[in-house]
């Protein structure tokens, strides 16, 4: 076939405006960086090879929150910095003060980056309370605040405690039997036993057997593509269980949908029955409470007076509640579990820090023999006379922090570091601005020796045991393991009250060590940890922290 000279010319030219393109682009994104706080910067590399290193220091699994802070030791950088993992990733703003953080959390608090957001879609929905943004993010979050109010939550203590009897049942079962387990794995299926009491007043009981619902949304977990900057290789993951990853949502919404309209149906069933203000307030789910919102914000606006319909529940409200659902299951198992799983393995570690922790329970609980679970049960307000349990709890947070946020930049959005030239602007836009708890934790300015596990850090100045520690410069915000202003964690409450009731009734008889294998890779080792996190929805514990039980 004859190629006429014009068609020939045309497709010689097409690979010369591609390059032209690419080096023309390439050139903008480098120029983008100069003048910005950075490591070496590569004139075409950018910070490929930084990000290189990385990899090549760290385990394959390795959460990318480490990296961050290894960046900024190894390079001697200040509270922010710039990186560059453009073609093969974004460029990203990476900060690691708290006052920097607040700049674009609470003082602009910028939207969240379309990295997460398309994550969270995948595994949540597109309706989930952590994705969206503007009007329809504060018509949710509206909705649901009152089921997390801490007023609210206390008076679900008692189907905490209940969780907590079986766990230690289990953890019992354990010991007798001398195996190693995943410490992560039952503390999962115990914080899902009651996040789904909480949020939806459905008795899971998924630590005794498998429930539908757990197990998909388990699956679903499993699924999901790990992408980490400069490392596309999770898009693979990400077509390749496309399919599965379609279907499994299909049924999990089915399941969770279905559980709602029995939710529905009992609680239209006992307002007929109910005779009191006072019954009505009684041990209301997350989800009753949303829908009583609902109905009145429904009402308030005279588009229509209630919300049944022939299928029961508004459909509208429905469909944000089977999202809101999987938010709920995903969050409230995801950071509680691995917490809980982190303090066993630190006390295990740090026998004074678990002496100190019986001393506070047996003076606030009795000894364990005089059944701690019912006076929780009568005496909910207990768990707040804790305070030393609840540094221990803050400390794990900050040493293995489940979460972070990751917003992306404003053009109308510029930070400025206060403690140099106020009048110095740093630009947000067209970056990924990732506030890396992991880093902030880890500032010696705020949280002195900051890979040391040291609970005396968060009491207060008159509890007898903060006097031997010499406290650092005092943040309100430096602990940040919910994140702060207006997108903070709705849960938050939840995942501090939930830990409290749970370790309160099994760290003073059970003893847990981790059982790793034998070590063949010197990476596999971060902070002295064999229980590094890695991304599993979001920072869990390698390997889900094998081990022992043994009772005390």
């Amino acid at each position: 076939m004859k190629v006429s000279t014009g068609n020939l010319i045309v497709y010689l030219s097409l690979p010369v405006l591609l390059v032209l393109y690419f080096a023309t682009r390439l050139f903008e994104m480098r120029r983008k960086m100069r003048g910005l706080p950075k490591p070496p910067h590569h004139p075409i590399l950018g910070h490929l090879l930084i990000a290189r290193d990385c990899v090549n220091t760290f385990p394959p699994d390795a959460h990318a929150q480490v990296f961050g802070d290894y960046i900024r030791r190894k390079y001697n950088l200040g509270k922010f910095f710039y990186l560059d993992f453009w073609p093969f990733g974004d460029q990203f703003l990476y900060i690691a003060d708290p006052d920097i953080a607040n700049q674009v959390t609470v003082g602009s608090s910028l939207r969240k980056s379309p990295l997460l957001g398309a994550y969270l879609d995948i595994l949540l929905g597109n309706q989930n309370m952590l994705g969206l943004e503007g009007a329809a993010w504060k018509l949710v979050r509206s909705m649901f605040n009152p089921g997390f109010a801490s007023g609210h939550l206390m008076t679900l203590v008692p189907y905490i405690v209940d969780a907590a009897v079986v766990f230690g049942d289990v953890l019992r079962e354990k010991a007798e039997a001398g195996e190693v387990f995943e410490m992560e794995e039952i503390a999962t299926r115990l914080t899902v036993d009651v996040i789904g009491k909480v949020t939806l007043d459905v008795d899971l009981n998924s630590q005794r057997s498998e429930h539908r619902i757990v197990t998909a949304f388990r699956k679903r977990v499993a699924m999901m593509p790990v992408t980490r900057p400069a490392d596309p290789s999770g898009l693979l993951t990400k077509y390749i269980n496309a399919p599965w990853l379609w279907y499994n949502g299909r049924k999990l919404d089915r399941y969770i949908g279905e559980a709602l309209d029995q939710t529905y149906a009992k609680r239209s069933a006992d307002e007929k029955s109910r005779t009191s203000e006072d019954s009505k307030k009684k041990n209301r789910s997350v989800i009753g409470l949303a829908l009583d919102t609902y109905e009145q914000e429904i009402q308030d606006s005279s588009k229509n007076h209630g919300s049944s319909t022939k299928e029961g529940m508004d459909p509208a409200f429905r469909s944000h509640a089977v999202d809101q659902m999987k938010t709920f299951i995903f969050a409230g198992h995801d950071t509680t579990s691995s917490t809980i799983a982190w303090v066993f393995y630190l006390l295990h570690q740090h026998p004074d820090v678990h002496a100190k922790v019986v001393e506070e329970l047996d003076h606030v609980l009795g000894p364990k023999t005089s059944n701690p679970a019912d006076k929780i049960r009568a005496e909910t307000y207990l768990i707040n006379r804790l305070p030393y349990l609840n540094a221990v709890i803050k400390e794990t947070l900050r040493l293995f922090t489940p979460a972070s946020t990751i917003r992306y930049g404003d053009p109308t959005v510029t930070i400025t570091d206060p403690d140099h030239d106020p009048s110095q602007t740093y630009p947000t836009a067209n970056f990924h601005v990732w506030v890396i708890a992991h880093a902030i934790h880890r500032n010696e300015t705020y949280f002195p020796n900051p890979r040391a596990f040291i609970p005396e850090r968060h009491l207060d100045d008159h509890h007898p045991s903060a006097t031997p520690f010499p406290h650092a410069k005092q943040h309100k915000d430096a602990l940040r393991p919910f994140e702060r202003g207006p997108r903070n964690c709705i849960g938050q409450e939840l995942a501090m009250i939930e830990p409290r009731v749970i370790l309160a009734l099994t760290v003073r008889e059970f003893d847990f060590e981790a059982v790793y294998p034998e070590l063949k890779d010197p990476r596999e080792v971060i902070e002295g940890h064999r229980c590094y996190p890695v991304l599993k929805g979001s920072a869990k514990p390698k390997g889900g922290l094998p081990g022992r039980v043994t009772v005390r």
